[in-house]
């Protein structure tokens, strides 16, 4: 015992005092810190440890557990309030149970905590946390403050207090790391962080629930789900939810958790898709229809899947896809982009009449339907069926409303008109496209096919790059305004501009700077596939100055080392030209059989047939003649060349005295009913020989 000196109360004071904390502590009005400082009070006095010799010796606890036994029976009958009420009763009545000083036992927390637990159940629950408290704060290391802390925590989490119910859980997480209910507890306090929004500590949480097997592990499986899909780490929430649905196929959420993973695949699809990861979208969405072959994503998915196949260009695949889906969902609300996005299938692989019949399927309510009246104008385009292309374009511009689509409708317009040769219609139409691509440019071509030279220089002179600067002086060339088309090229410097340079001085026949021109763009431009015809143009220009051994000089460089067909035979007659002015005819017959030998076909030809037979006239082997242009009486018994080989042959005969055979020949034609001239010269020579037969 303490001294005397010690003020320590008697056991009737003690117990009064206890009692009456233990009463006043049950008030509504009396603060928790009140009563707790007040009771600290008393027993800081000195007499905690006198308290077995207080109470009367031999005093009788029957009492005591009959009502701690009737308390704990209306609990588990769940009689919540009665059971309250005996409980608060128990308390007053037994402060201190002779077993807890016989014993030890923790018959009073138990006691705590189950009036902390009817208080729960009853959802009071800021009065269950101040009994839940009390244990805390008084046994400590009691087996139930571990339970306490646990229901504090549970208590704010009922009532969407998340940010408290996640700083108890936390603590009880700290407190107890071997706790038979750890998991749980951090289930707990991941479903508080998500309810917080903090996604990132809520995934965190559930990770670990799942590691320390809480009971809600199926749960914890789905929620981790949810935080990687808020997280947008669709790939692995896929994953958390494959291994729900394979580890727990009878568990409560299998069918939300099909469900989430059906909606987690479909928009995994459309991310991979976004980010222009086509391929992984295709999987996905493959996976998604076999896994769900009913899936209710399946319009959008297999709208989606078939966009993928177009981004990849595997145009079969995707139009497969887009007709899949008009034939599935005909009333669908896509059903007319699918058969758009069809038709571009169709055009993309050049099938134009198949794109048309694709873009014609449209509703004429559709908002695609004048983009579709334009596709289906640009396909027929293609197909060179210009009037259909006019007729759709012109019907797209009757309804659309669309600004950008105006301006290209006006562009392709002006390509149809000046693919048919309405070159001022065509300009207008490239007018209204304004700056669209090279409308400018093109409305000033069209009017200069059209002879607006004058209109066409304008519209060059206003875009100033090199090539409107070349058009503008081709725009004075037309006008024979030579000089300032050549000092509109000059400017440039140019291929094109110097080889121009040449026409002109060519045509104003001013040979010599002709000349120079084309050697100064051989020289320039060695590789320019224009070179020979520059020569030609050259050897042109001598042969009109008078000088055949230069122009034969340069016209047999082309002969022998041009490749196209077209410059071998324009420097053939070239050549002819010079060897004909000449007199030369043996140079004549010898470069035309080297061309007929280095163009075998041309030896049937009948330009070339009637050529060596004026060169056989000429030389006056008439046999020889003859044998050729009845070469042409032969292979071409039609061609309006006819009568002059008929003509020849009776020259022939007639220059060789073979009158009757020349008379024959001349009688064919004179019979003829064409007003060719060879049939007025026929007679003539008719009844020249008919006199020359006179005796």
């Amino acid at each position: 015992m303490k001294n005397s000196n010690n003020k320590i109360l008697n056991s009737k004071q003690y117990q009064s005092a206890k009692i009456l904390i233990l009463k006043l502590r049950y008030f509504k009005f009396i603060n928790l810190g009140f009563w707790i400082c007040l009771e600290f009070s008393i027993l800081h006095l000195g007499f905690i440890c006198s308290i077995p010799c207080l109470l009367p010796a031999g005093t009788s606890f029957a009492g005591e557990e009959d009502d701690y036994n009737l308390a704990f029976k209306l609990y588990n009958d769940k009689a919540y309030i009665l059971a309250e009420e005996k409980l608060r009763k128990f308390l007053i009545n037994y402060p201190w149970s002779e077993t807890e000083r016989n014993t030890g036992s923790n018959k009073y927390s138990n006691v705590q905590y189950l009036l902390g637990e009817c208080l729960y159940n009853q959802q009071k629950y800021n009065e269950a946390i101040r009994e839940y408290k009390r244990i805390v704060l008084f046994s400590p290391v009691d087996s139930t403050a571990e339970k306490a802390s646990f229901k504090i925590a549970d208590c704010f989490f009922e009532q969407k207090q998340y940010k408290d119910s996640a700083e108890y859980y936390l603590d009880f997480v700290k407190k107890y790391p071997k706790s038979l209910v750890l998991g749980d507890a951090y289930f707990w306090l991941a479903e508080s962080y998500f309810n917080l929004n903090q996604i990132e500590d809520a995934l965190k949480y559930y990770e670990n629930a799942i590691a320390f097997s809480s009971k809600f592990l199926d749960y914890s499986y789905y929620s981790k789900a949810w935080c990687l899909i808020k997280l947008n780490n669709l790939s692995v929430a896929i994953e958390t939810l494959r291994v729900l649905i394979k580890n727990y196929p009878d568990g409560d959420l299998f069918l939300k958790a099909q469900d989430l993973l059906e909606k987690s695949l479909y928009h995994l699809a459309t991310e991979k898709n976004k980010n222009k990861e086509y391929n992984a979208s295709i999987d996905l969405l493959l996976g998604l229809f076999q896994d769900y072959p009913a899936t209710k994503f399946k319009n959008y998915a297999l709208y989606l899947l078939a966009h993928n196949y177009y981004a990849i260009e595997k145009f079969n695949n995707a139009k497969q896809k887009f007709l899949q889906f008009t034939e599935e969902f005909p009333k669908n609300e896509l059903t007319d982009d699918s058969f758009y996005w069809a038709g571009w299938c169709e055009y993309k692989q050049n099938n134009f009449a198949g794109a048309i019949l694709k873009f014609e399927n449209l509703d004429e309510k559709s908002s695609l339907y004048p983009e579709a009246q334009f596709r289906i104008g640009e396909s027929y385009y293609n197909l060179k069926n210009y009037m259909k292309a006019q007729e759709s374009y012109k019907r797209a511009l009757d309804i659309t409303k669309d600004v950008e689509l105006i301006v290209q409708l006006h562009y392709s317009l002006g390509w149809v008109l000046y693919k048919s040769e309405k070159y001022k219609d065509a300009a207008d139409s490239f007018k209204k496209a304004g700056d669209y691509l090279d409308a400018s440019y093109m409305s000033a071509i069209a009017l200069y096919n059209f002879g607006e030279y004058k209109q066409a220089k304008q519209y060059f002179s206003k875009l100033g790059n090199p090539e409107s600067v070349m058009w503008s002086g081709w725009c004075e060339y037309r006008q024979s305004n030579y000089d300032n088309a050549i000092a509109m090229w000059e400017k440039i410097n140019t291929a094109d501009s110097l080889y121009a340079i040449g026409l002109a001085y060519f045509t104003k026949k001013d040979f010599e700077k002709a000349v120079d021109s084309y050697e100064k763009f051989i020289t320039k431009f060695p590789k320019d596939k224009r070179k020979f015809e520059a020569k030609l143009k050259m050897a042109d220009s001598w042969y009109n100055s008078g000088n055949f051994g230069k122009a034969i000089e340069v016209y047999d460089d082309v002969f022998v080392n041009a490749i196209e067909h077209s410059n071998i035979l324009n420097a053939l007659h070239g050549l002819q030209w010079c060897y004909e002015t000449m007199d030369n005819y043996d140079k004549i017959l010898d470069i035309t059989l080297q061309y007929i030998r280095r163009v075998p076909k041309s030896e049937t030809d009948l330009e070339f047939i009637l050529k060596l037979g004026d060169i056989y006239f000429r030389q006056q082997n008439y046999v020889s003649a003859i044998a050729e242009y009845e070469k042409i009486i032969k292979l071409y018994p039609d061609a309006l060349e006819i009568l002059k080989a008929q003509y020849q042959v009776g020259e022939c005969n007639y220059k060789m005295g073979n009158l009757d055979s020349a008379l024959q020949s001349f009688k064919v034609i004179s019979e003829s009913n064409s007003e060719s001239e060879f049939v007025e010269m026929a007679r003539d020579r008719i009844k020249a020989i008919m006199t020359e037969k006179l005796p």
